[in-house]
């Protein structure tokens, strides 16, 4: 036999072949950067106003109070006027919320005194704060007493 010519020219180009199947799921990234922080959400508030007026007592007497507060963590802040009915009769009020130990104090003449208590307030279950004061003597009034409660997510 001869020997082998020399190479022709390339011929035209084929036609477009199949798709292959889809190969095997590639590996997991690693976790993207955290997103910013999102809006605050809505506060809860509950108050209440007393127009009638309480006698000075030597226990702690209710002077305002909201009934059917969800449990939950309150900032709440309360206040009165406290006044002697005699100038004779000057007393010294303290004033507290849900009977703790954050307590307000004043001494009451017949110009009066205003009482204001601010402290955080945990209810672990549905019910009532209270805001409560006392005298050292009877003979006078606390009035114009308001109470408010806004619940927070956490105290610190």
């Amino acid at each position: 036999m001869g020997a082998d010519g020399a190479v022709g020219p390339a011929g035209p180009q084929g036609d477009k072949g199949d798709t292959g199947e889809v190969g095997p799921t590639g590996a997991t990234g690693p976790a993207g950067p955290a997103g910013p922080t999102g809006a605050a959400g809505t506060a809860v508030g509950y108050g209440r106003e007393v127009a009638t007026s309480v006698n000075f007592s030597t226990s702690n007497t209710n002077v305002a109070t909201i009934t059917g507060v969800p449990a939950g963590n309150y900032i709440v802040t309360a206040v009165t006027r406290a006044a002697s009915s005699s100038n004779m009769n000057l007393r010294t009020v303290d004033c507290v919320l849900n009977g703790g130990t954050s307590s307000g104090q004043v001494s009451a003449s017949t110009s009066g005194a205003q009482v204001t208590v601010t402290n955080a307030v945990n209810l672990a279950s549905a019910g009532t704060i209270s805001f409560q004061c006392k005298a050292s003597g009877t003979g006078g009034t606390f009035s114009a007493s308001k109470i408010t409660a806004v619940q927070v997510t956490s105290l610190g």
